[in-house]
């Protein structure tokens, strides 16, 4: 104990260490760790995953250098400016993400992002053999342009929103031709 600082992360945290006040390594759970208290003033600050996976950069600006060696802990994500991210944690739906950076965990829950664009896309559905009701057949390609204006409400309805998309576009495109 004289010569090392010796301590124990829950299985719900990962442990920040800081050595003379610089954040310096991430720590996942349930170990203990021991440092020569040689080496510097030691501090450590437990961050619990367990109920919220995300960690707050602005509160840890320093993490953003020591993330690169440690990827097997927490997963680092830009939100582009024309970009929104519905957030679903162990299956719950829980937000819309805006645009910025984002470090979270999913370690110990099950984080899936689903990623919508929030300016004009345009979808190409190509290939549509249609027979209508004289018996022709006609080969389409149509193009769609499409917006979308509550993401959460959509993303609540339509789990698969792109497919979801497409399949409408060739149910009217049929409607149109029959």
């Amino acid at each position: 104990e004289e010569h090392f600082y010796v301590f124990d992360v829950p299985k719900t945290s990962i442990c920040v260490v800081s050595i003379d006040g610089e954040q310096k390594f991430l720590l996942w759970g349930w170990q203990t760790f021991a440092f020569w208290k040689g080496y510097g003033v030691i501090s450590v600050e437990y961050i619990d995953v367990l109920s919220d996976p995300f960690i707050d950069l602005k509160k840890h600006k320093s993490l953003k250098p020591i993330l690169r060696e440690s990827t097997h802990l927490l997963s680092y994500n830009i939100i582009g400016e024309h970009q929104r991210w519905v957030l679903v944690i162990n299956g719950e739906t829980k937000k819309v993400l805006e645009p910025g950076e984002y470090v979270y965990s999913e370690r110990l829950n099950e984080v899936n992002i689903f990623i919508y664009e929030i300016r004009l896309v345009s979808m190409d559905v190509a290939w549509q053999e249609i027979l209508t009701k004289d018996k022709i057949s006609i080969r389409l390609n149509v193009s769609v342009n499409y917006l979308f204006e509550d993401i959460l409400a959509f993303h609540s309805k339509y789990s698969e929103g792109n497919e979801y998309i497409y399949q409408k576009v060739q149910f009217l495109i049929r409607e149109l031709i029959w």
